[in-house]
Parts: structure tokens; sequence; C-alpha cells
């Protein structure tokens, strides 16, 4: 799993919103989601220039023999997600090297093993900020705190 709620800062308790899936949508718990022109769920291409929410589960096809339904979302064919907010932080996985300070503005990217990552290196096309790490003890593992830039929020 990559992006998840990190903690509710102050009051601000994350909206859950559940649709419908869009066709032919596979992803992860943690895939950034846009609505779609229908109002579905459907998960963001390369460089998003809008995200909407973070798949609370995954969706797709369920080839492993233990589902007899087939999907691994459920309700079959819905999808709950947590909306962006700028007042929500979310924990996420990351790619490149840390930077030396918090408080840059990164790009993010689904990586080879199907999760959403965020991007050190993208620069340019940026979605979130980086506000805090949990690399440093007594935590120590590799993820980072962020919070969407409010421009890049598509309201749902």
């Amino acid at each position: 799993m990559s992006f998840q709620l990190a903690y509710p800062r102050g009051v601000a308790v994350p909206r859950i919103i559940e649709k419908s899936l869009a066709a032919a949508q596979a992803f992860e718990v943690g895939a950034l989601l846009v609505a779609d022109a229908s109002d579905n769920w459907a998960e963001c291409g390369a460089d998003p220039a809008s995200i909407a929410a973070v798949a609370c589960s995954p969706a797709g096809a369920d080839s492993t023999g233990f589902n007899i339904l087939g999907r691994r979302e459920f309700p079959s064919g819905k999808v709950q997600a947590i909306a962006l907010s700028a007042e929500v932080p979310l924990s996420c996985k990351y790619v490149g090297a840390l930077p030396a300070a918090n408080g840059g503005s990164y790009g993010v990217v689904r990586d080879t093993d199907g999760f959403w990552k965020l991007d050190f290196s993208e620069i340019t096309t940026t979605q979130f900020k980086l506000v805090d790490r949990r690399t440093n003890s007594p935590e120590n593992i590799g993820r980072v705190i962020v919070i969407p830039l409010v421009a890049k929020i598509q309201l749902v």
C-alpha cells in the first residue's frame, strides 16, 4: 500500500466517498483516483493534472481462485476512497533521494510494482508538498508525509 491517511489534523477527518468503478479499471490500495466524465472512479494517468481521492481498497479482476465473485472490490463495481483535502495529510512511499529539507513540491509515479509513490526527481509536474518524513528514528520506515497542492485537487 502506498498512499494512505497519515493522521487527522485537528478536527479534519477525511471524507470517504463511494462511487462506481469505471470500465476496465484495476488498481491497488492507495491508488490515486480521479472522477471521470461519468462520475466513476478511474485511476489517474501519468503526471496527473488533478487527483480526487486515494483508493481504500483494490479493484479489478481477481484470478486467485479464492474469491467467488471474481472481483477484488466489494461490493462488485464499487470503490470507496478518501477525498483529497489540504487539511488531511497522507503517508506514502517514495522513489528517489530524500531532499535535505521539507517543504518542496514533487510529482508522483506509478512504480513498476503497481503502487503510486512520491517521485523526488519530478519537480516540474507536481501534485504534493513534502511536510514530514518517517525515515528517522524511532520509526525508521521508508515513508513520507505529504499534503496535496490545492490547485491539483479535483473536487468531488
